[in-house]
Order: structure tokens, then C-alpha cells, then sequence
């Protein structure tokens, strides 16, 4: 260490420094001031993937968790950022929610499992935060609903989360905005006609009978029994 220490400051030799730092942890591969200063190398000369496989080390070796969360949100930003290897970075990122449910790194998986259309893994992302303790369920419920909706192509699933979405007092706005974008764009007379039973609610709450008489023509349109009709 004394020796690759010597390189890198009095000679500024850092492929010598380098070696030597290698050969320390030849000797010793969990050796902190060794990785770091090898750590610190690599992201001098621009050397990515060398730089993430020296992260990854001071990963498996660090033993204060927080020391290991930063090193994993390091390796992960390496992986998609730098690399463009996001399914890497998503096992990184699922990697820090499992034991520990930050928002960056949440947000972070959300945002990545979009990129990459994985949608039910993003839907079960999106359960797990329901489940945290002070989650705004509601919002949870219509972005799910979303994307059931929209990306998978699910209306039944949807519908589902949508009709969680207003069971509380005062009728979500978004839910609502998503349910009317269901009865105006589905194609299925059966999802527009539950969206429009889900709908029809709140807008007697409003007294907006112009709308009302819509939901009961998309109703209408999903029914062969003469005595509903």
C-alpha cells in the first residue's frame, strides 16, 4: 500500500499506483483504503467498467448498511447510466428494496421498469408501496389503474383498482379522469358500460345530469335484457 500510495502522489504514476493496489488486495481483498484509493483510479481515467467491478467489491466487503446502500445506488446509476445496461441496474435497485424501501431507489425501479415495459413487475412495485405505512393508496390504486389500462391492455384490472380508488368520501379527481377516459376510449361496450356505472355516482353527488344520461347510454349499449333496459 505504502509503495502504490508513493506512485500515485509523488509520481502520479497511477498504472503503477494500480498494480500495486491489485497486489494489496491480492493479498487482502477486503482491504477498505485499498479498494477506495483503487476506486478512486478508475473514475480518474474514465474506466467505467473497471470502475463498477471495484464498486461492486467495496459492496460485498462494506459491512455498515448505509456505507452498503450508497455503494449499491453508486453501482446501479453506473449500470444504467454510464453503461446502458439497465436490466443490471434493476437487479441493483430491487437489491436495495428489499430491505429497504427508499424513494430514490423506488423511484429510481419504477422509472427503469417503465423504460423496459416490464409491467407487472412495475405493478407489483406499486402494490409494495401501497403497502408502506402513510402511502397515498388512492394515487397508488389510479396509477396501477393506469397501467393496466394503458400499457397492458387490461380493462377488467383496471376497472378494479379504479373502483378502489373512490371508495373513499369525496370521489378521487384522477380516478375520475381515468375512468372517463376509459368510457370515452375503450372499445369494449362491457368496460365502458362499468366505468359509466362507477361514474354515474358521482356525478348525481354533482347533480351533472348531461352526464349522467351518458353513463346510462353506455350502459345501454352493454345490455340485451329488455327489463334492464
Amino acid at each position: 500500500l505504502e509503495i502504490a500510495s508513493m506512485a500515485e502522489t509523488a509520481l502520479n504514476d497511477r498504472e503503477l499506483a494500480r498494480a500495486y493496489y491489485e497486489k494489496a488486495l491480492e493479498q487482502h481483498p477486503d482491504n477498505r483504503a485499498a479498494l477506495i484509493a483503487l476506486e478512486g483510479i478508475h473514475e480518474q481515467a474514465g474506466n467505467i467498467r473497471s470502475l463498477l467491478d471495484v464498486t461492486a467489491r467495496r459492496v460485498e466487503s462494506a459491512i455498515d448498511p448505509d456505507e452498503k446502500k450508497q455503494l449499491l445506488f453508486r453501482q446501479a446509476k453506473l449500470l444504467a447510466e454510464n453503461l446502458g445496461e439497465p436490466g443490471q441496474a434493476i437487479e441493483v435497485y430491487e437489491r436495495i428494496v428489499e430491505t429497504d424501501a427508499d424513494p430514490q431507489a423506488v423511484q429510481a425501479l419504477e422509472n427503469l421498469y417503465r423504460s423496459t415495459q416490464r409491467w407487472d413487475a412495475l405493478v407489483g412495485l406499486l402494490q409494495r408501496r401501497a403497502e408502506q405505512p402513510g402511502s397515498d393508496t388512492v394515487a397508488i390504486h389510479v396509477a396501477t389503474a393506469i397501467v393496466w389500462a394503458e400499457n397492458v391492455g387490461d380493462m377488467a384490472r383496471a376497472l378494479d383498482e379504479l373502483e378502489l380508488a373512490l371508495q373513499g368520501k369525496h370521489p378521487d379527481a384522477a380516478a375520475v379522469s381515468a375512468l372517463e377516459n376509459i368510457l370515452a376510449t375503450a372499445t369494449d361496450v362491457e368496460s365502458r358500460a362499468r366505468a359509466a356505472t362507477l361514474l354515474e355516482p358521482v356525478y348525481l353527488m354533482h347533480s351533472d345530469f348531461r352526464r349522467v344520461i351518458g353513463t346510462l347510454k353506455a350502459r345501454l349499449e352493454a345490455t340485451s335484457d329488455p327489463v334492464e333496459r
